[in-house]
């Protein structure tokens, strides 16, 4: 069935009504009304695609029914073609200021109303297919612009995360940008033996922890009604308010926090490494400095050892020059004595040499350890 155009006339003149029921009725689904309240009535139960509306009525006049039609979202796109005997420019002019789609002056042949009436018809339509397609294409870039700025937000974090040295800091910055989307939540953080456990709605709860723990073995993606959580290897993140009601918004912020939550727990790893790093350079310096403290402690060891033995041998030597008058020696057996003495200090002091080497090295090794650390 092929669907008749509707059009309303709005005229307090019986005899103009009538015309227009005979030139219109036969090939329009046409209604016709005595006033503008009369029209404002029939408009709550019946939208028709255009309107006639005289001008000059009892009441309220054709052009504030008509500023009034356009102020309302329902009716805002209805063609209205003023009808008058009111021809002169300033007549017009106001019918424009008040909205009114066209004019047409009194008397007025069949042609040019049948052609006025699909003209504006098929403006309306024009207009509102406009304005619909404007509307979603601003709806379109504010959710593009929402996005973008949401997005914003998590790369921040991911740039302030480089500053972030505690797990705590980590659970506050992932908060921030929960609150800044609207949502409550809570953060748990697991590293080696320590667990941290944060919200931005005051204390957590002990049932939050419990369910948080066993999220984290699970290591997924979890959706129950207005609560999700995002469980990683180091972290889960566990929202309490998702917006349910609104689909759009609740698929982006998933991705926001699978985000949030992934970028997270690569911090935390990293962290991570970094505390056994800086266990494994303080062991080490450690050692470096014990190495030290035996090096100099062998050093003065040493030193003390070597002027003893000198002592030592030069007493020697004496007694034993002391006692060539009694032993009755040859010469050749004196000589032959004091080159074995001589021979027995050379080899101690190489011995000595030979320390001095080794604690280069091990010096040298020490230093090699320092600039590694």
């Amino acid at each position: 069935m092929t669907h008749m155009i509707k059009i309303l006339v709005v005229d307090d003149e019986p005899m103009n009504r009538m015309v227009m029921n005979e030139l219109l009725g036969p090939d329009f689904d046409l209604k016709c009304v005595e006033d503008s309240q009369a029209c404002f009535d029939l408009l709550d139960s019946w939208l028709p695609d255009l309107i006639l509306m005289d001008v000059k009525m009892p009441g309220i006049d054709g052009l504030e029914a008509c500023r009034r039609i356009k102020l309302k979202p329902e009716t805002e796109f209805i063609p209205v073609i003023f009808v008058s005997a009111l021809g002169f420019p300033d007549e017009r002019i106001a019918g424009y200021e008040a909205g009114g789609d066209d004019y047409i002056v009194k008397p007025f042949s069949e042609e040019e109303l049948l052609s006025k009436i699909r003209l504006s018809i098929d403006n309306g339509k024009k207009l509102k297919e406009f304005k619909e397609k404007y509307q979603e294409s601003s709806k379109m870039a504010m959710m593009a612009m929402t996005n973008t700025a949401e997005i914003g937000n998590i790369l921040n974090f991911y740039q302030d995360s480089f500053n972030i040295n505690t797990h705590e800091e980590v659970a506050d910055k992932i908060l921030d940008v929960l609150s800044g989307y609207g949502l409550n939540a809570v953060v748990g953080i697991f590293a080696l033996e320590e667990s941290v456990y944060k919200s931005n709605i005051g204390a957590v709860r002990a049932i939050e922890m419990s369910v948080i723990e066993e999220l984290r073995k699970r290591e997924t993606i979890f959706s129950s009604g207005a609560r999700s959580a995002y469980s990683y290897s180091n972290i889960t993140i566990l929202a309490l308010n998702m917006p349910i009601d609104d689909e759009e918004k609740y698929g982006r912020l998933r991705d926001h926090l699978a985000m949030l939550a992934e970028g997270g727990n690569a911090r935390i790893i990293s962290l991570i490494a970094q505390n056994e790093r800086n266990k494994h350079q303080t062991h080490l310096q450690q050692l470096v400095n014990a190495t030290g403290n035996a090096l100099m402690a062998l050093e003065k060891q040493q030193s003390s050892n070597r002027d003893a033995l000198t002592n030592i041998m030069g007493v020697l030597s004496d007694d034993v020059e002391s006692s060539f008058f009694s032993l009755g020696l040859t010469e050749g057996q004196e000589v032959s004595l004091r080159n074995i003495i001589k021979n027995t200090e050379d080899q101690a002091s190489a011995i000595f040499g030979k320390d001095i080497i080794l604690r280069r090295e091990l010096e040298s090794i020490m230093l090699s350890l320092k600039q590694t650390g």
